[in-house]
């Protein structure tokens, strides 16, 4: 053999070598992690850090984007976000000054970062493109930077830069950015770094971060702050404060769990042609009558201008155009809809807050979470809980939803509460009634028609969002608004009269075109001398 034909053979056999050695590499690099694993910390229950889901992100990708500074790996390498690096770099060498004094170094931290490697990368959903020592002074890093920026919110006096300070709501709003997150054990071991007193610490750290970034007023669920250890990120504890662990309720869908006998319309059409077909078959003295009138009036003309001159026309003097008309409007109105169309998500069905006050329905503002929403049926009062609608509400809400929907396996309260809004708030009219029932705080907003915009441009979860003990209350506040008879009243109109306006249409251009075709065969074969016989 050649050569030449050799060198395939050479070429396969290289290549399968290659192979193998790579299978091999493989495995040993299996059975390295799993020796090395922390299994009580990296065996959690699921991922907490995810990307938004592109059902929210197409419509508004700005309130989930961070604006100013990158957290964790998923944001780290935007080129928009280098400008606040150097900021970071530098709290983490103030970080290391202050390590240095009490005897450690911020290398020890970057050190327990790396052994935590499978910890922290079990955070995230999707999988994080880095090796052990990129990723531990990253987390290092941006953990020094959050620590200093909540010391900044809770103490004034904190060392953070003037530049930083004046940007301070652009970064909390940066830091609650479902992709801008990491774990907040990091947080509590860099803590620990500096006092001994880490968890007192962090707690009165994160109520600072709470006041500042929370829409609500939720004075008290700030309990769960007492535990910080038992929260993933800062995204995370800030739903817990708004809304707090429940038990799921049952579905509100039945209605008093009783089964109803609705008639199916083909029993009720099945009666009525069969009512029909027993009319036509009954003879009557009438049908005699109308034969003779016919047949005398008949016989009194002469056949070939009757068979071909009259009928001729009458053709010419029947209104054709109100048959084309006619008929044209009911081929429009019943042609099917284009399979291209798309058909936006119905908003919740509940009456606005115009239409719920001029009803009698008062709203009353609570300083509470989520838990707190009510409809006292008796007094007719709507409880809702305080929310501050500033620059940030837009982000902090979209997040807050992108959140729940990723990671909460249980009902999309928070998720439902947002649709809540968004059913009630049509106009600038409704905001100015929660407005001035407490329910709606505005802070740098402009007017209430931007408030109003806000909520009706907020996108529905990308999941069915349930929710039982708020569903119950919206089943309470339509009951209620569908009792009222003024109500009834406005509704039957709109059913029976305003939608039946296509029915009335078509019997009126029945009649009319009755009324012409009448008068163009009266015209031709005068009519007026047999009704006169």
């Amino acid at each position: 053999m050649t050569k030449e034909d050799d060198s395939p053979a050479e070429a396969a056999a290289a290549a399968s070598a290659r192979k193998h050695l790579d299978e091999l590499r493989w495995v040993i690099h299996v059975k390295n992690i799993l020796q090395t694993m922390n299994e009580e910390l990296y065996s959690r229950d699921a991922p907490s850090i995810f990307t938004v889901p592109k059902a929210l992100s197409s419509a508004r990708p700005d309130s989930y984007l961070p604006q100013l500074i990158a957290v964790g790996p998923y944001h780290h390498w935007d080129p928009l976000l280098y400008q606040m690096e150097h900021y970071k770099l530098a709290i983490a060498k103030r970080n290391q000054t202050q390590l240095l004094l009490q005897g450690t170094s911020f290398h020890h931290f970057v050190d327990y970062c790396a052994n935590k490697e499978h910890a922290i990368r079990s955070f995230y959903h999707r999988h994080v493109d880095l090796d052990r020592e990129t990723l531990a002074w990253m987390m290092a890093i941006d953990a020094a930077f959050l620590l200093e920026f909540l010391c900044s919110l809770s103490d004034p006096r904190c060392g953070l830069a003037i530049g930083i300070k004046l940007a301070c709501k652009s970064i909390a709003r940066d830091t609650v950015m479902l992709e801008n997150q990491i774990p907040l054990f990091l947080l509590r071991k860099l803590l620990r770094f500096h006092t001994h007193l880490a968890d007192d610490n962090l707690s009165s750290l994160l109520l600072g971060f709470v006041k500042s970034i929370s829409p609500f007023k939720a004075t008290q669920s700030l309990a769960a702050l007492s535990r910080p250890k038992a929260y993933a990120h800062l995204l995370q504890l800030l739903y817990r404060v708004i809304v707090p662990r429940q038990k799921e309720t049952a579905d509100c869908n039945s209605i008093g769990g009783s089964a109803v006998t609705i008639p199916t319309a083909e029993a009720e059409c099945e009666i009525d042609v069969a009512e029909s077909v027993h009319e036509r078959a009954k003879p009557g003295p009438e049908y005699s009558g109308i034969f003779d009138t016919i047949w005398a009036t008949a016989s009194g003309l002469h056949v070939v201008n009757l068979l071909i001159v009259k009928p001729f026309e009458m053709l010419l003097k029947i209104p054709w155009p109100i048959f084309s008309a006619l008929f044209k409007g009911l081929t429009s109105s019943y042609a099917p809809v284009p399979a291209d169309t798309t058909i936006s998500a119905d908003e919740i069905e509940i009456p606005s807050v115009e239409e719920l006050a001029k009803a009698g329905v008062k709203f009353s503002c609570t300083e509470g979470d989520l838990s707190t929403i009510r409809f006292d049926a008796k007094t007719a009062t709507f409880y809702m809980p305080t929310i501050v609608m500033d620059s940030n509400t837009e982000a902090v809400v979209c997040n807050l939803v992108a959140y729940e929907t990723t990671a909460e396996t249980g009902p999309l309260v928070f998720a439902r509460y947002t649709e809540l809004m968004n059913g009630i708030i049509d106009t600038k009219e409704d905001v100015r009634l929660l407005r001035e029932a407490g329910v709606v705080e505005r802070r740098r907003m402009k007017s209430d028609e931007e408030v109003a915009r806000v909520w009706n441009g907020m996108e529905r979860s990308a999941r069915a969002a349930r929710a039982g003990e708020m569903d119950r209350v919206i089943a309470e506040v339509n009951a209620y608004y569908g009792s009222l008879w003024g109500v009834r009243a406005r509704r039957f109109v709109r059913t029976y009269v305003s939608r039946s306006w296509q029915v009335l249409t078509f019997a009126a251009a029945v009649l009319l075109l009755l009324v012409t075709s009448l008068d163009a065969f009266c015209s031709v074969f005068l009519c007026a001398s047999f009704w006169s016989n």
